[in-house]
């Protein structure tokens, strides 16, 4: 849905711990618009970006639990082409889907892999997309890992975490990066040290005021004590490097 000429809205934050990004995500979870997750032939998309292990399967496990709950029925192959169905608070009927795309096409469940087309030998990142959308009944939001992988795919939200090389990624506001450069260094070993970076150029998103008040009220830096025990259960397969260690 969204060109290059699409306006956008963006905002960064640094958390240091997990339960920071869990926070925000719920927050924006909750704010989602009923119409942009009411059309099945058009749902959010979302891509989230990273590197290798940094925890990118936490965003949208939290919006799935968010969303649907604990209790939403998982089709597909977990980690790969997931699809989690379920229903909204108020009955509504929902789906929740995630596609690595950044894994290779015979890694897909047998589901997906059948749904390819049967003239290609090596289907693309896009025949990937495309089947993996093509089996959407209702509507809702999918998570793409590295959507640009698929050419024609427009995501209405990029999520971008970022924990190497952090400085190169500061706010150009020099009082807001002197914030940012601070709680890295208070908090440098910490595993869950992370720039989170977002961009939404959805127009369900843009035009809805309780929307983008969630989205514009996050704070820049989150170094405060987060909740406890939060149920949310996904965690990167490796702990990364620690920056500037």
């Amino acid at each position: 849905m969204a060109g290059d000429d699409t306006p956008k809205a963006h905002r960064r934050f640094l958390s240091t711990e997990r339960d920071h990004i869990v926070q925000v995500m719920e927050k924006l979870a909750h704010a989602l618009p009923p119409d942009a997750l009411g059309n099945p032939q058009d749902p959010l998309v979302v891509s989230v970006k990273g590197a290798r292990c940094i925890g990118k399967s936490l965003i949208p496990c939290v919006f799935r639990e968010a969303l649907l709950g604990p209790a939403a029925q998982l089709e597909g192959r977990a980690e790969f082409d997931e699809r989690w169905k379920g229903a909204t608070k108020n009955g509504q009927p929902l789906e929740v889907g995630f596609v690595n795309l950044v894994w290779p096409f015979m890694d897909m469940s047998e589901g997906l892999q059948a749904l390819y087309p049967k003239d290609q030998i090596r289907p693309s990142k896009q025949d990937v997309a495309d089947a993996y959308l093509s089996q959407r009944v209702h509507g809702g939001i999918t998570f793409m890992s590295h959507a640009e992988a698929a050419e024609k795919v427009k995501p209405g939200m990029v999520i971008e975490m970022l924990y190497e090389s952090l400085p190169k990624h500061l706010p150009e506001e020099k009082r807001l990066s002197q914030k940012f450069f601070k709680a890295m260094c208070d908090n440098s070993l910490s595993p869950w040290l992370r720039i989170v970076k977002i961009e939404v150029s959805d127009p369900r998103l843009l035009q809805s005021e309780t929307f983008m008040k969630t989205l514009s009220s996050l704070r820049a830096v989150y170094n405060s004590p987060p909740r406890e025990n939060h149920p949310v259960a996904a965690v990167p397969a490796v702990r990364p490097r620690v920056w500037g260690k």
